[in-house]
């Protein structure tokens, strides 16, 4: 079995063993996610893990040691297990090995849970401390949509909807590195979906998705490889003998 088939009454999905990504969404056997072209992007919902984009020299220091780190991580190649499995919800986990330890010389356990409710799909990313030490890590996904996403809306309608008042802290990326941190104003806010760009505007909304609080990533830029410190002083860290979880739930048309 390399996917995981979920589905109810009005939606299904289907979710890869390699790299948990969801590979297909449909609402009333409309399709949602983007057609994966191998020319442009051939991704559609990449689960990023231990890092977010590339990091300085393609490396992390841990103790002195460098340990090689692909752009997004290594759980988008890595091949996941399933732990749990009906119709509608399945949960799949990713354990440390010799293969992870390569790069990331720390004890963990990622689980990513899909599970369709009604017309929404909810994602439930958890990471488990398994180790002795403060796991340094970043998490995130990376989804494409098709565009217009339902069949007939202009594409000038589609918009995303944030719940959350307060700014949101976001990086724009240089050569594909972490830039320097900017904030949203205050306040509900709406990100215009146009060509080339995402323009912010207040507004209603064509599509909503709800993100929950998420892990900043904190790469550098220059001189060393990015450093994976013992504690958690500059680093977004899981604490030994813990777990970090992340909801969120799928973008769905109104």
């Amino acid at each position: 079995m390399e996917t995981v088939e979920l589905y109810n009454s009005s939606m299904a999905a289907r979710i890869g063993l390699l790299g948990a990504e969801l590979r297909a969404l449909s609402l009333n056997g409309a399709e949602l996610l983007w057609t994966p072209d191998p020319a442009l992007w051939d991704g559609t919902c990449l689960v990023l893990f231990p890092v977010i984009g590339r990091v300085n020299d393609d490396a992390v220091s841990v103790g002195g040691t460098a340990y090689p780190m692909p752009m997004h991580g290594f759980a988008l190649t890595s091949r996941f297990s399933v732990v749990a499995q009906c119709d509608n919800r399945c949960t799949l986990e990713l354990r440390a090995g010799p293969e992870t330890r390569r790069s990331y010389p720390y004890d963990f356990a990622l689980r990513m849970t899909y599970r369709l409710s009604g017309s929404a799909l909810q994602i439930i990313a958890e990471i488990r401390n398994d180790g002795r030490f403060a796991l340094p890590t970043s998490l995130g996904l990376h989804p494409g949509f098709r565009w217009p996403l339902v069949p007939g809306v202009p594409k000038g309608r589609h918009l995303l909807t944030f719940d959350e008042t307060a700014p949101i802290l976001y990086t724009r990326p240089v050569k594909r590195l972490i830039g320097r941190p900017v904030r949203t104003p205050a306040g509900r806010r709406v990100a215009e979906a146009r060509r080339g760009a995402v323009r912010e505007r207040r507004a209603g909304a064509a599509f909503t998705e709800k993100p929950q609080p998420s892990l900043p990533n904190r790469g550098r830029q220059g001189g060393n490889p990015r450093r994976f410190p013992g504690h958690g002083r500059r680093h977004p860290v899981v604490a030994a003998g813990r777990r970090f979880s992340l909801h969120r739930a799928a973008a769905r048309p109104c």
